[in-house]
Formats: C-alpha cells, sequence, structure tokens
C-alpha cells in the first residue's frame, strides 16, 4: 500500500529535491504539518548536523536543531530519531513518484512472499481489473500476488 500523510501523524514533505554529496544521496524540502508549512528541511551531506529552518512557533527564522524541533512538537527530542523520521517521510514520497511513473508503462506489483517495499513490473500497460491480474498470476505461477500498485494510482 502507498502511505500519505496520515501514515505520519499529519507531517509530510513537499518540494523535495535531491542531490547526491560525498555521503550519499541527500535532500532538502519543505515540512508540512496538517497542511500546513513549519519549516524547511535540509541536509549538508557533509556529516554535518541536519536542520531545520523557519518554524513558525518560533519568533525568528534563524537556523534551528531537529532537538529543539522535536521539543516544539512533543516528541523524544533525539536529533537521530528526527533525522530518520523526516528520512522515512522522504523516502515514502520519493517511492510513491517512482510507482505511479512506472504504472504508466508497466504492471507494478508484489508477491506475498517479496520484502517490504520490494516490487515487480511487467512491461505491459495494464488493462482491465487487479483481480483478473490477480487470479491470472496464480494460475500461470502458483504464486499469490499482494498489491496490484496501478489499481491505486
Amino acid at each position: 500500500m502507498m502511505k500519505s500523510e496520515k501514515d505520519f501523524c499529519g507531517y509530510w514533505l513537499k518540494n523535495i529535491k535531491t542531490f547526491k554529496s560525498q555521503e550519499g544521496e541527500i535532500f532538502q524540502a519543505s515540512v508540512y504539518k496538517d497542511n500546513k508549512k513549519i519549516g524547511f528541511f535540509s541536509e549538508d551531506g557533509h556529516g554535518g548536523p541536519a536542520t531545520l529552518e523557519g518554524i513558525k512557533q518560533y519568533e525568528s527564522p534563524e537556523i534551528i536543531t531537529l532537538k529543539e524541533f522535536a521539543k516544539a512538537v512533543d516528541r523524544n527530542p533525539s536529533d537521530e530519531s528526527y533525522h530518520v523520521f523526516i528520512a522515512k517521510i522522504a523516502d515514502t514520497i520519493l517511492f510513491n513518484r517512482k510507482i505511479k511513473r512506472l504504472c504508466k508503462t508497466r504492471i507494478v506489483f508484489t508477491y506475498k512472499s517479496d520484502p517490504k517495499d520490494n516490487y515487480r513490473t511487467i512491461n505491459r500497460v495494464f488493462t482491465g481489473t487487479g483481480t483478473a491480474f490477480k487470479k491470472a498470476m496464480k494460475k500461470q505461477h502458483n504464486k499469490i500476488v499482494d498489491i496490484v500498485y496501478n489499481e491505486e494510482v
């Protein structure tokens, strides 16, 4: 199943931009809570701390750390846990984008036995219903299809 902000307590990211850095892929994004912008998240990609800028609860637009953000939203004030939390949201959004793009030209699905967030594709445009596709795959390959992403897009 594709996730949304409901799965992240109302937090979501918009305007995500990804970059390559010395430490791998990094990103920047606007952070939203219940569809209201609360700040801007940024990683520098050089081992420094990630930051959130311009949280509206704060009077000044100065840069604050994730620890301060965590205190502002009554969460566990651990820099790492907030970096991970925001990274999970970004991973989810980027995964959803990729699946939507693939669904335009392919059938995208998972078997029940596949690991979480893995998917398979068939280089064919999806027509019909997910139920019919699941029955055909069961009959032809004797495998149980769990999710047909084309139905969710």
